[in-house]
Order: structure tokens, then C-alpha cells, then sequence
């Protein structure tokens, strides 16, 4: 069984600014009342569902981030100092 190609450790480490900025435009007002509506799901408000589903999927993506990053600067060749 092959192993799927290692990333370019660039194309990780761009990650981490784009999972913040992610974040950030998940949880604006504007995208918040599209799910501030009367709807129930399983007797928890919609908004509260997206609120929380939204904070769960960030604190799991900045995990697999992290693992990611550490493994592409474990595998990156050691930069100049000067």
C-alpha cells in the first residue's frame, strides 16, 4: 500500500492563517442569522446547534493543524540562522 505524498510544509504552514480567518467568518453576524430562526433540533435552538458545531469542528481542525504543522517542520530541512 503506497503512503499519499507529504505536503509542501509552505502550503501546511498557510493553513494557520486560513483556519483562524475561517473561524472568524463562520461566526459573523451575518452568517449568524442565517441560523438565528425559530427551529428546533432535538429541543436546542438552531443557533445554538451552529454555535457550538462551528467551536467543535475549529478546536478539531486546529488539532489536525497542529499535527500537521509539527510533522512538516519535524521533516523540514533546518533553515540558515543568518
Amino acid at each position: 500500500m503506497s503512503r499519499r505524498p507529504e505536503r509542501d510544509p509552505e502550503s501546511v504552514t498557510d493553513l494557520k492563517w486560513a483556519l483562524p480567518l475561517a473561524m472568524v467568518l463562520l461566526l459573523m453576524p451575518p452568517i449568524l442569522t442565517v441560523f438565528d430562526h425559530p427551529v428546533l433540533v432535538a429541543g436546542i435552538p438552531l443557533l445554538h446547534v451552529y454555535l457550538f458545531a462551528v467551536w467543535i469542528l475549529g478546536i478539531a481542525a486546529t488539532a489536525w493543524l497542529s499535527r500537521r504543522l509539527r510533522r512538516a517542520t519535524d521533516h523540514a530541512p533546518p533553515r540558515d540562522g543568518g
